[in-house]
């Protein structure tokens, strides 16, 4: 079996994408290490709690979350050097430190494994694979988002998205294995950038062992849920909608919330609504589908502002269906993309339309029995179309024949 580095650029344990990519990689007998960065010691912690469970192995390859002088120095001097690299690519000229914080410590905690296949997540990750390639180091990328298509607020042709393009399309001509979310999304970068072979591994979860369970009451339970809390996760759609909704129901919003955002929900629902409504805190990865599986309604609201967030589905959506709920969803190509595999699990409404979304809601809430005779239906089927052992087979194909084409 092959040594294979992951580099991702912070905390392993919010990434599902990658710790789940590590899984199936060492159950396959694959040593693997992965090295990213620690900001944040909550996060860290989560991180450590996740390793424990694991049999591969994970480096900070520079750790900014620390109290000590040196680790303060190191944050401010981390911080000045990504500012100093946003500054001078402004100005056109291309500097890797614009990319994120400690670019360059990936780079070498990456160059370090001398691995027989580097896998790259994220942005600057791209410049630390294109380092590697250069040295004659095989090379993957997982584009679990198109990055040069992230934003609408950056104009075309500006230094840091011809920057980004340049990162995107070197890396797709020299990797040797290449994965994305959705079919969408391989279409889209095959015609942007190369008609290169994509392989398509969805943000699913492992097989969900406890099914779904089902409330007593008559109140339709919806949830949300992200790493934050946030005013552009198309949350102002179900906000908008809840005073129209009839019946029983109750709303959870579990992510990290400031408490700005706390105050922004608060002002967004009606002082009537508010005690249906609740923030609740995230829960490690090992946690998360027994929560889910409390509910009875998933709200994936991905906003269509770019190109990116048009065509990827989320973990969120996979995270829902797999525990049995149904899926209220946003009509993008990537979530339209999912749904179609099981049309009886979830309906989508137009983004923005919040009266579409109330409508489907409160249809929901009119048929709550049969609803929740349907949780058993929606959990097999998922759990047999989009869990990641089937996903797995497809990345390991992908793995093994990048290793031997090295």
């Amino acid at each position: 079996m092959a040594k294979i580095s992951i580099v991702t650029t912070g905390h392993v344990s919010s990434n599902p994408r990658v710790w789940r990519e590590a899984d199936a990689l060492s159950a396959a007998g694959h040593d693997v290490v992965v090295s990213g960065v620690w900001f944040d010691p909550v996060e860290a912690e989560l991180d450590q709690q996740l390793l424990k469970s694991r049999s591969w192995q994970f480096i900070p390859a520079a750790d900014l979350r620390g109290p000590s002088f040196y680790s303060k120095a190191y944050r401010l001097w981390s911080r000045l050097r990504a500012k100093c690299g946003r500054v001078l690519l402004k100005h056109s000229v291309r500097n890797a430190n614009a990319l994120g914080y400690a670019v360059s410590s990936l780079y070498r905690c990456a160059f370090r494994q001398r691995a027989q296949l580097t896998i790259t997540h994220l942005e600057p990750a791209l410049w630390v694979g294109l380092e590697l390639k250069r040295m004659g180091f095989a090379i993957g990328v997982d584009f679990e988002d198109w990055y040069s298509e992230g934003s609408t607020e950056t104009p075309l042709n500006t230094p840091s998205l011809q920057f980004y393009k340049d990162l995107e399309r070197r890396i797709l001509t020299c990797a040797v294995h290449v994965t994305t979310t959705t079919r969408s999304m391989a279409s889209a970068l095959q015609e942007a950038y190369s008609p290169r072979d994509i392989t398509v591994i969805y943000n699913s979860t492992p097989v969900i062992a406890a099914g779904p369970s089902s409330p007593s009451d008559d109140t339709l339970r919806l949830l949300w849920f992200s790493q934050t809390l946030g005013k552009d996760r198309g949350l102002q759609d179900i906000f908008t909608a809840l005073p129209l909704l009839r019946g029983q129901w109750s709303l959870e919003l579990r992510a990290k919330a400031s408490p700005n955002m706390s105050g922004w929900v608060e002002s967004q629902v009606a002082p009537a609504l508010r005690s249906r409504v609740r923030i609740e805190p995230t829960v490690p990865p090992e946690e998360l589908s027994n929560v889910v599986a409390c509910h009875d309604v998933g709200l994936a609201l991905e906003r269509p502002c770019c190109l990116n967030k048009q065509l990827t589905a989320s973990n969120k959506i996979f995270q829902y269906l797999q525990s049995g709920l149904l899926v209220a969803a946003s009509d993008t190509p990537g979530q339209r993309e999912v749904l179609s595999e099981i049309p009886l699990a979830g309906l989508c409404y137009a983004p923005g339309d919040f009266q579409a979304l109330a409508k489907i809601l409160n249809g929901w809430i009119s048929e709550l029995p049969k609803i929740r005779e349907r949780k058993a239906w929606i959990y097999r089927e998922a759990n047999l179309r989009f869990s990641y052992q089937h996903q797995s087979e497809r990345l390991l194909d992908s793995v093994n024949r990048a290793l031997r084409a090295s």
